[in-house]
């Protein structure tokens, strides 16, 4: 059987969908997908550490092994923002050594492990995929920046992207297109699908409706906008109560986003709307309950038991 790596700086739930959506795709074509992990926190995201499997004894449902996930971590319990760059590309060497994939799938191509692993992979001449959701729009672009980007990326195989505006950005850096498949993106519909109906039947007196965005609050996320367009929803003609907004997530601009809600005329609560505890409400408020780590299987048994959705 045949190895795929599946190369992200630090798995989180989100990341954890993707192995196991690619696992169980690739599986009956005669693929072993196992996940390249750098770290095992960084200064990006919340995501709780206790409790992590990072042996390649595997993260997953400890009855089906067909569901179980195998993560390698390079340097667990280290910190992504402290690292090293030529202790890191010593390290990522090794990993692949050790794991001899007969391809990678990585995770972007500026960032220093995301070079590494393109390097090691190059040295023994190991297809590699590119796994990009960026797009021209996303920032102030110069020539001559543009122009090594282009010669970097030449030198991957295969691309996989999130949507169409990212195959654009990538084509027009000179990557071939028919090299260049999406699907990077996905959602474990199952679990979600499962979790909703448990808590609407539990909390069937607080099945509001509202809009949810689970984000980090920091500028690219865009969230202001998303508050401006959910004050000037007319709800005038809503029968059984006004929607309202669930801004699930943390970081630098948690004041501006509360203080802005409130200059628009919404109610801002420091809670969640399906909280027990919590009255309903009459008017469009805009919740923000913080961070919540995913609670499926998968998460607890990597991230140990923490809250969340």
């Amino acid at each position: 059987m045949k190895k795929l790596l599946l190369h992200f700086v630090r798995f989180g739930p989100y990341h954890l969908a993707r192995l196991r959506s690619a696992q169980r795709a690739l599986k009956p074509l005669g693929w072993q997908v196992k996940g390249l992990e750098i770290c095992s926190s960084d200064s990006t995201y919340l995501w709780n550490e206790s409790g992590r499997l990072v042996t390649s004894a595997g993260v997953g449902d400890q009855d089906d092994e067909s569901e179980r996930l195998s993560i390698t971590t390079v340097f667990p319990g280290g910190h992504y923002e402290s690292l090293g760059s030529s202790q890191s590309r010593e390290e990522i060497q090794h990993a692949l050594d050790r794991d001899a994939p007969d391809a990678v799938a990585i995770a972007g191509w500026a960032s220093l492990d995301a070079r590494g692993c393109l390097k090691g992979c190059l040295r023994h001449k190991r297809p590699t995929i590119l796994m990009s959701e960026t797009r021209r729009v996303d920032g102030n672009r110069v020539w001559w920046k543009e122009s090594l980007k282009g010669r970097l990326i030449k030198k991957y195989d295969a691309a996989l992207v999130g949507a169409k505006s990212h195959a654009d950005y990538l084509q027009q850096l000179g990557f071939p297109a028919e090299s260049i498949s999406d699907g990077y993106n996905v959602v474990d519909d199952e679990f979600f699908a499962t979790r909703s109906s448990e808590i609407r039947r539990q909390h069937v007196a607080k099945c509001q409706g509202f809009f949810l965005c689970s984000n980090r609050f920091v500028e690219i996320k865009n969230l202001d906008r998303a508050i401006r367009a959910f004050a000037g929803l007319d709800q005038s003609n809503t029968e059984e109560g006004p929607w309202h907004l669930c801004l699930l997530g943390d970081g630098p601009l948690m004041n501006d986003l509360t203080s802005l809600a409130a200059e628009l005329g919404l109610d801002a609560k420091q809670c969640a709307p399906w909280e027990d505890d919590v009255p309903v409400s009459t008017r469009p408020t805009v919740y923000f309950p913080g961070f919540a780590q995913l609670r499926c299987a998968f998460c607890i048994q990597r991230f140990g038991s923490p809250g969340g959705v």
